[in-house]
């Protein structure tokens, strides 16, 4: 009876995955309108949209004294239904600010690949490892919340 909830557990394990790999550091992006919204967030169904502050991605105007943008930066997704979802960039695997994901546009079942480790992530499936040592170590991106509130100071935000 013992070794039926030891395997039990063995296999619950096996299927988690572990997305707190990078060390936990602020996120916060906010979109003071629909023009904002339009112009840097907002991606297209099947596209991503990348910020970091450090490198000034998109433009430097669009930061301000709150806007954090993670470890690695921050990748903002729409998937083929037009479903938002954000992720850090940083890979769990390497676990550093320099080792960060990229969109694949010519992979459309919505992939990732880690530019350093070649692991991918399928983003559209919150952000689980397929491929590589982070599908080998159960590993996932650290998914972040994407709330568009539509309100008259704030359109949408982007938080950890």
């Amino acid at each position: 009876m013992m070794a039926a909830g030891a395997l039990s557990a063995a296999i619950v394990s096996c299927g988690k995955v572990d997305d707190n790999r990078i060390p936990p550091t602020r996120v916060n992006i906010q979109f003071r309108n629909v023009g904002e919204w339009d112009i840097y967030g907002n991606p297209a169904a099947c596209s991503a949209k990348i910020f970091d502050k450090e490198k000034g991605i998109p433009a430097a105007a669009f930061f301000t004294a709150t806007t954090f943008t993670g470890f690695g930066g921050v990748m903002l997704v729409a998937d083929p239904t037009g479903e938002f979802r954000a992720y850090d960039r940083a890979c769990p695997v390497e676990a550093r600010r320099d080792a960060v994901v990229v969109f694949d546009a010519d992979n459309p079942q919505g992939a990732a690949r880690c530019t350093v480790c070649k692991s991918t992530f399928d983003i559209y499936n919150y952000g689980a490892a397929v491929s590589g040592r982070a599908a080998d170590l159960h590993y996932g991106l650290r998914r972040l919340r994407v709330s568009v509130v539509n309100q008259p100071t704030c359109h949408a935000v982007i938080t950890d």
